[in-house]
């Protein structure tokens, strides 16, 4: 609220005009109006301990009981009433002071503020990434892993001789995965290129399974289905009797990803294959091996079968 024109007017009126045209009630009662609004703009602009009230410093005149003509006013009261306005402009420059100063302030906490945000949402970004836990290791094979056979030149699977029956080494029979696929000549996808692999072993093509095998990780090794390549791979080398090659590549898989889909698996068939080989001791340290890395995650199909390889081979 903006008083300094009305305080101006009438301050004007009552210097200006002759005595006679005024009257002191009317002078008074506005006067008093006045400083009554500005005490009430005080109390809502200033602190506590700012707030000072202004005080009539004549009291009003009183109403007489019978309508009587309106006294002139006189020099001394005109002079009182001017004093008293000049109170109220100087009270209300002292708000506007104040108002303008604690605008200033709000403007610059708004600045502070502004600046601030940015900074502030760069610095707990960096904090949340400081805080997010490190990524699980990949379980590693331990130290004591036992030897395996070198591998050979060509270890890839070869046509059986005919008349020569294929070995009949005892397996232990694990699930196969996915379902036979016929194979195309154009295949483009990872998924699909496995599926045509696959469908060798299926048919039991030892001979083209094994490249088609071979092809597939060498372009996806890092494919969620390498797992799967590299283990049947293994099996096409343990069912033509490069038991070897089964081995080493049954271990590779192992190593590659010890998490992988057919990891579990394939130490199983490292333990058998070295079993072929005459090598008992060293199918026992795969098989603690298993125990140790799949101590709470082994697969529930897989517990009987290495318990019976480990009776077999005569481990401790």
């Amino acid at each position: 609220m903006t008083l300094r024109p009305l305080l101006a007017a009438v301050l004007t009126v009552a210097l200006v005009a002759p005595a006679d045209a005024q009257t002191l009630p009317d002078l008074d009662r506005r006067v008093t109006r006045l400083e009554r609004e500005v005490t009430r703009v005080s109390k809502r602009v200033l602190p506590k301990g700012e707030q000072t009230l202004i005080e009539p410093e004549i009291a009003p005149a009183a109403e007489p009981a019978k309508p009587q003509p309106p006294a002139p006013a006189s020099a001394a009261s005109v002079n009182e009433l001017a004093d008293r306005m000049s109170a109220i402009e100087r009270r209300q420059r002292e708000i506007t002071a104040q108002i303008e100063e604690q605008g200033n302030r709000l403007r610059q906490v708004e600045e502070r503020l502004a600046k601030f945000q940015p900074d502030a949402e760069t610095r707990l970004g960096k904090l949340e990434v400081a805080a997010a836990p490190p990524p699980a290791p990949v379980a590693a094979p331990p130290s004591d892993a036992p030897a395996l056979p070198p591998a050979k030149a060509d270890a890839r699977p070869k046509p059986t001789p005919k008349g020569k029956p294929a070995s009949k080494a005892s397996e232990v029979p694990v699930a196969d995965t996915g379902d036979a696929a016929e194979p195309t000549p154009a295949i483009t996808s990872p998924e699909l290129r496995y599926k045509a692999a696959y469908a060798l072993v299926e048919a039991k093509d030892w001979a083209k399974a094994g490249p088609a095998l071979q092809a597939f990780i060498d372009k996806y090794p890092k494919n969620k289905l390498a797992s799967n390549a590299r283990y049947w791979l293994g099996r096409t080398y343990f069912k033509q009797a490069k038991y070897d090659a089964s081995a080493r590549t049954h271990f590779d898989n192992y190593k590659a990803d010890p998490k992988g889909d057919r990891a579990q698996e394939s130490l199983f068939w490292v333990g058998q294959s070295l079993m072929q080989l005459k090598k008992a001791k060293e199918a026992c340290q795969v098989f603690d091996i298993a125990d140790k890395v799949y101590a709470d995650t082994l697969k529930p199909e897989l517990k009987p079968q290495f318990a019976a390889a480990r009776a077999k081979a005569g481990c401790s």
